[in-house]
């Protein structure tokens, strides 16, 4: 009688425990495990749309119930609804760069134009990934662009300028402590994906290129100090990092063949995986040049990635970004800008299925967000006078058929077109979507409900904490 009494007393104590422990989650949901955010950089509404008409399909992350929209200005600018939606110049003015967007997602601060990871007091502030590894997650990133760009290198750097180049990877290579880090800027190869002679150190310096094809433990930073590399687990013992080059190693780990502990991948291929290519002809229409051959697609790199990734029992994070939408854009270049946001839509594809056969959307948290907006692309050219009453939309001209597509910011005479001050889509679906609803409270008289980009931020470390 005594054992069954005791036994009794124990179980309300547990219960009255986890009731309190509960207390202030009344849905009793447990945090993702994981968490992607997928950024398709420059990549506002009517980009997506551009590629949606062209192949007549929309994506399937267009169709997930939580879709808002975020506002981009860096710190000391705005975003004003009436004033966006009245003066034409407006939107193109007072817009961010990719740093403090960046940073904004990556640390919940706004800050300037070209600091990374620094408040706006030019204090380092912790990022998501920063965090997730306290939480003994694995995290990692990928890109389309060079690794130190500046969008990576807010989700694993703290500097005063994005330009820093060899400083930034300095940061992602020895001092952080993440498990993939994938991107361009080989330096033995030209955008054509060819060997060249005329080596580059631009993005990777060639003393640390000579310490990564080593797979030393030890690399060289940009002051040119032999530092040992960090390690990207608990046991505090540095982690060499497996160089990947050829596509076939990119295919044999996305397919599960092989999976090393920490990955790096740098495609044989310079600034871009395929974007910045030659044209061999004016091209009408996507693909009309052929792809660099011996390059892997962002869906291979993000299948390897997430293959190295999931071996952490506690998780995941990890940013994807389709950087060179931006590029395509910003030298208004239509046909390039649908080739690669269909690329980074296949990405997502990638992700998605991952979910689905090795996940679930009780463990996972999706994101698809772009950082802002680049060349305030419309359907028809507008200025001061036509801009209230103009259409801002795409046309949707059929299936295969290019909508009409104007950039509106920057120089034409150039070739380059800059940054607007729009609103931009974001999705998410999964386990901790609803932490994201209370942070869109502000109302655009068009879009509707939209958040500040470094409420994105908020929300993730909110879910990591």
């Amino acid at each position: 009688m005594k054992k069954i009494v005791i036994l009794v007393l124990i179980s309300l104590i547990f219960l009255s425990f986890t009731n309190i422990s509960n207390a202030g989650n009344p849905n009793n949901k447990k945090k993702p495990k994981n968490i992607i955010l997928l950024i398709g950089d420059g990549m506002g509404y009517n980009q997506i749309k551009s590629c949606d008409y062209y192949y007549d399909q929309i994506q399937a992350y267009e169709k997930w119930e939580n879709h808002y929209w975020v506002s981009t200005y860096p710190y000391g600018s705005s975003y004003n609804s009436d004033s966006v939606w009245t003066f034409y110049n407006y939107v193109k003015s007072r817009y961010t760069d990719s740093a403090p967007a960046a940073t904004a997602m990556a640390t919940g601060v706004k800050t300037y134009d070209d600091v990374i990871g620094l408040d706006h007091l030019y204090l380092k502030v912790e990022n998501v990934c920063e965090l997730a590894k306290k939480n003994n997650k694995s995290t990692g990133v990928i890109t389309t662009v060079p690794i130190p760009h500046a969008t990576p290198a807010g989700f694993l750097a703290h500097i005063v300028n994005r330009n820093y180049y060899h400083s930034i990877l300095t940061q992602m290579l020895i001092d952080s402590k993440a498990d993939v880090v994938m991107g361009c800027g080989n330096p033995d190869f030209d955008n054509n994906g060819k060997p060249t002679t005329k080596e580059s150190d631009r993005y990777i310096y060639s003393s640390i290129w000579k310490d990564i094809k080593n797979e030393s433990l030890e690399f060289t930073d940009e002051t040119g100090v032999k530092r040992t590399i960090s390690s990207c687990d608990a046991d505090n013992t540095p982690d060499k990092w497996f160089l990947c080059e050829r596509f076939s190693t990119f295919d044999s780990i996305a397919k599960g063949l092989f999976i090393p502990k920490r990955l790096l991948g740098i495609p044989q291929v310079f600034e871009t995986l395929q974007q910045e290519r030659d044209k061999k002809s004016e091209e009408l229409k996507p693909y009309d040049t052929p792809f660099n051959p011996n390059i892997p697609s962002l869906s291979t790199m993000v299948g390897a990635g997430l293959n190295v990734l999931q071996k952490n029992n506690n998780g995941f994070f990890v940013m994807i970004e389709g950087g060179a939408i931006d590029w395509a854009c910003h030298g208004g270049d239509a046909v390039r800008l649908i080739e690669e946001v269909n690329e980074f839509n296949n990405a997502v594809a990638t992700v998605i299925d991952w979910v689905n056969k090795n996940s679930n959307w009780d463990e996972t948290l999706v994101i698809v967000v772009a950082d802002h907006e680049t060349g305030f692309l419309t359907g028809k050219n507008i200025n001061e006078k036509n801009y209230k009453t103009e259409k801002l939309q795409l046309e949707n001209n059929g299936k295969l058929n290019m909508s009409g597509m104007v950039f509106n910011t920057g120089s034409k005479t150039k070739s380059y077109y800059s940054h607007s001050n729009s609103l931009i889509p974001i999705f998410i679906k999964g386990n901790g979507s609803e932490v994201f609803t209370k942070y869109i409270d502000e109302s655009d008289l068009v879009r509707g409900k939209y958040m500040q980009n470094n409420e994105i931020g908020l929300a993730l470390k909110e879910l990591l904490n």
